[in-house]
């Protein structure tokens, strides 16, 4: 049960779109091959690796995958924001723990190849001068970046 009025308006939003066309970088642990994901997850990067190997280090990436774009009306499962969406996975954690610097160059590559809307469902404590440029970057380019507040 949730809160009247405190909800995202999703299923007004799904009158408009369902996510076509759009691509998500998704700054996470990486994401696993899951059924609700097939044919739109594309290629990635691991930074801490330096490979491109994206697959979900701790379970994080794939669930905050699954929020953003799960298929919809298939009768298993939720429903993603935007089922129609494209995600790119990139690894910027080793196992569940990393440094705003691979954010960082993370959020770069990702804008240099095509997302224009970044998730970073992720948590830091410190300052980092290379991360806020990156930031900065991604904002002249004109991207939508969402981030964790918890």
């Amino acid at each position: 049960m949730g809160i009247p009025g405190a909800d995202i308006g999703a299923t007004t939003a799904w009158n408009s779109t369902h996510g076509s066309d759009l691509v998500i970088a998704v700054l996470d642990s990486g994401i696993d091959p899951h059924p609700e994901l097939a044919g739109r997850i594309l290629p990635g990067i691991n930074v801490p690796d330096g490979t491109t190997i994206t697959l979900d280090e701790c379970n994080h990436g794939t669930h905050v995958a699954g929020i953003l774009a799960a298929s919809a009306n298939n009768g298993v499962g939720m429903a993603g924001l935007a089922w129609n969406a494209r995600l790119m996975p990139v690894v910027v954690v080793n196992g569940c723990t990393g440094f705003e610097a691979n954010v960082a160059s993370d959020l770069v590559w990702h804008l240099d190849n095509g997302a224009r809307l970044v998730n970073m469902s992720l948590q830091f404590y410190a300052f980092n001068p290379v991360f806020l440029q990156a930031v900065q970057y991604a904002h002249a380019q004109g991207a939508l970046m969402c981030a964790a507040t918890g």
